[in-house]
């Protein structure tokens, strides 16, 4: 284990050095940076940081003897005490390969794991609150994500942007919110049960293009513009009663689309822009219940789609 208050950078010519971050030449930001250092004995070091090094305590930091000691794992007992992952805590750190979160973890911040590319798995603990705009953001060798979450609603905007092997999500009821792109790009999700989600927000799976099943929550107010764009192959999809609007490019790029069921509907919702459908497959049929049928295919925008709307 290494000593507490030293990490480890690379230098110019590829070696790596020990530097305390408590001599007086030697401060975190100077160090956050990358730029300059200096060792114990006065030596300046040019190089590029290894580690990123965050504040400790109760400022929700992890501490800087974790970080000096971590190669590719980091397990609950090193992160033992700390209350939170700090903003850009473990920024671009793409040796790690695992990380094992303490059951009483209570926040993950902002851009906290982006750029970790090896990084594999995760499972969020219950007592987590705070899940962090773009936390996994890049992480583009994720495939499982587990939420076990009681406390927090939200999957933020651009949490799992452009993870493209991420295939498995999971999270429970109180997620009430998926946030824009926060599956921005996820190439390998074939499913996602969103049964309890009430608000998504923009391009938040646009171009998830494996993506062949989705679940919405009767409780969802709208598809938003860009939603599910690009999502080649979804060949189905129901639309609940409780959405009133539908945006722009909301399934537009979905070619294998076959249905789309909005036989629940007791009034028809606001189609934004005729381009929300645009490249669905050519034998799709928009089913709609027949006391509508008429209203529905002379209704703003979707008359451009009046020859695949059908009554049931």
């Amino acid at each position: 284990m290494a000593n507490a208050n030293k990490v480890t950078i690379n230098t110019e010519n590829g070696e790596e050095v020990l530097i305390d971050i408590t001599d007086s030449t030697v401060t975190k930001e100077t160090l956050a940076e990358g730029v300059t250092a200096y060792d114990k004995s006065g030596e300046k070091i040019t190089g590029t940081m290894k580690q990123n090094v965050s504040g400790g305590g109760s400022s929700g930091g992890v501490p800087v003897e974790v970080i000096a000691r971590i190669a590719t794992r980091i397990t609950a007992n090193d992160l033992q005490g700390v209350l939170g992952i700090g903003t850009y805590a473990f920024y671009n750190y793409t040796s790690l390969q695992s990380v094992e979160f303490p059951d009483t973890l209570l926040q993950i911040q902002n851009y906290s794991f982006y750029g970790c590319t090896r990084l594999t798995s995760i499972t969020i603990p219950e007592n987590v609150s705070v899940l962090g705009t773009h936390s996994f953001y890049g992480c583009t060798g994720l495939t499982n994500a587990t939420i076990l979450s009681t406390k927090a609603d939200e999957i933020s905007a651009n949490m799992f942007y452009q993870c493209n092997k991420l295939a498995s999500v999971t999270f429970p009821s109180n997620i009430k919110s998926i946030g824009s792109y926060a599956f921005y790009k996820c190439s390998s999700l074939k499913t996602i049960a969103l049964d309890s989600v009430t608000s998504i927000g923009t391009y938040a799976f646009q171009d998830c293009t494996s993506l062949e099943s989705v679940t919405l929550a009767n409780g969802l107010s709208g598809i938003p513009n860009y939603g599910f764009r690009n999502c080649s192959k979804l060949q189905s999809v129901t639309i609940p009663s409780s959405v009133r609007t539908i945006g722009s490019y909301a399934f537009n790029g979905c070619s294998a689309l076959q249905i789309i069921d909005f036989s629940s509907h007791t009034s028809v919702p606001t189609l934004s822009n005729s381009n929300a459908f645009n490249s669905v497959s050519s034998s799709c049929q928009f089913r709609v219940p027949s006391a509508l049928l008429s209203t529905w295919k002379s209704a703003t925008n979707w008359s451009s789609y009046a020859s695949k709307i059908v009554g049931v």
